[in-house]
């Protein structure tokens, strides 16, 4: 049984759409698709002229299908590189997008990553910069002494207690008081959805849901006029501290894996920039233009020479 030709679309819907395929850019019309396309033909006519010198309304008839294929040849190239271009800047752009296919690193890390891609200097919340920072956790892991009461905690880390002087001076006027501002401090150090993923099972400690309702945007007087820490024991108290101090060294180790995913995103981006490639229905779409191209211009130009050929062995 002979098979059924589709045809084409046969609603007025698909027939109407159809209709303008060839108007969208021009490859399948039959005559030159906007000014520039109408100035190359022109421009590839006038070259075929003086080369050919045609005698007859059939040569020139065929020089002008032979202007006309090479111009559309031309244009899809140009669309085919703008198509690669585009696929390339969106790799090249969208680093989320990159950043999101790299598994094994939390999402703080890779919105940390993609401040420094972007180039950003202020990445740490509350002026921290890497140096400080870092020498805050090199120091807190080294302690091994339980922090009972502020003069410990004072005594036992300096480079966090400047940090923290130079914070309340920039914020407070008060008389300083390292366990309240490491108590503001250490809220606005790890972000808040982070807290909640990690705080998700168990209540937060009434200091802790105190200083959850703070907004990251206000000032020293917000801080807390009185110690927020539990007083019924010295063990409470360094519990307490242990708390905030651990979120420092969060942070570091969310940045140092930020370094490493920022290394990894420039060797996978360099990989994806290599690879790209234009969707496959739009390869196939331009592969089957060509295709079509190429043998008009070559049956034009065979019939071209065959014409001449003709009138030449009269």
């Amino acid at each position: 049984m002979a098979t059924e030709k589709r045809g084409g679309p046969k609603s007025l819907a698909g027939k109407a759409k159809a209709s303008k395929n060839s108007a969208t850019h021009g490859l399948t019309a039959s005559t030159p698709h906007g000014a520039l396309e109408i100035a190359s033909v022109k421009n590839y006519v006038d070259e075929l002229v003086g080369y050919y010198k045609p005698q007859s309304p059939l040569e020139m008839l065929q020089i002008e299908r032979i202007a006309l294929c090479r111009s559309k040849l031309t244009r899809l190239y140009e669309v085919e590189q703008a198509s690669l271009e585009l696929a390339t800047n969106d790799v090249a752009e969208n680093s989320m997008r990159i950043l999101e296919r790299m598994h094994g690193f939390s999402g703080w890390s890779k919105g940390i990553a993609a401040q420094l891609i972007e180039g950003r200097k202020d990445i740490f919340p509350l002026g921290l910069t890497a140096k400080t920072l870092k020498a805050i956790h090199d120091e807190l892991a080294q302690s091994t002494v339980e922090i009972k009461t502020e003069n410990a905690l004072i005594r036992e880390f300096p480079c966090l207690i400047r940090f923290l002087k130079m914070l309340w001076k920039t914020h407070g006027n008060a008389e300083f008081s390292a366990d309240r501002c490491l108590s503001w401090a250490a809220k606005n150090i790890v972000p808040i959805e982070y807290l909640a993923e990690k705080d998700v099972t168990e209540p937060l400690p009434p200091y802790e849901a105190m200083l959850m309702r703070v907004s990251i945007d206000t000032q020293a007087q917000d801080i807390p006029a009185t110690s927020t820490r539990p007083k019924d024991s010295p063990l409470g108290f360094h519990l307490s501290v242990r708390d905030d101090l651990m979120r420092f060294q969060s942070l570091w180790k969310a940045f140092e894996a930020a370094t490493e995913l920022v290394e990894k995103y420039q060797a996978t981006r360099l990989l994806m920039l290599k690879s790209v490639t234009i969707p496959a229905d739009e390869s196939d779409r331009l592969m089957r233009y060509q295709t079509a191209l190429e043998r008009r211009l070559s049956s034009a130009i065979g019939e071209l020479l065959a014409i001449q050929n003709r009138r030449y062995n009269v």
